[in-house]
């Protein structure tokens, strides 16, 4: 229970942390032209379902999605919210929520 949504975490960590320019780039198709990102809001839509299907409590999955959305931004704008090594801290704490059942 809760793997699909372990795997998205991880995903995204890695994401945030080695494709800012692909984050960057997706941030100039907003402001150029919000449809170009219809076939990715589509694919975020099909993951927030998987997500909230995976066993864990919908709240749990909520939270981690949004702190994971929270975590993108701050590395992407460079806001550095959170002290050093604290990111890793935070992934490995949404982890392990994923172990609460629904």
């Amino acid at each position: 229970m809760g793997g699909w949504l372990r795997a998205y975490i991880r995903a995204s960590d890695t994401f945030e942390r080695e494709c800012a320019s692909l984050q960057s780039s997706l941030l100039v198709a907003i402001a150029k032209d919000r449809n170009l990102l219809a076939p990715l809001l589509e694919k975020l839509r099909e993951w927030q379902k998987q997500a909230y299907g995976c066993g864990v409590d919908a709240v749990v999955v909520a939270v981690i999605l949004l702190t994971l959305d929270g975590l993108t931004m701050n590395g992407l704008f460079g806001f550095d919210a959170l002290e050093e090594g604290m990111n890793a801290q935070a992934i490995a704490y949404l982890l392990n929520l994923t172990r609460t059942t629904a």
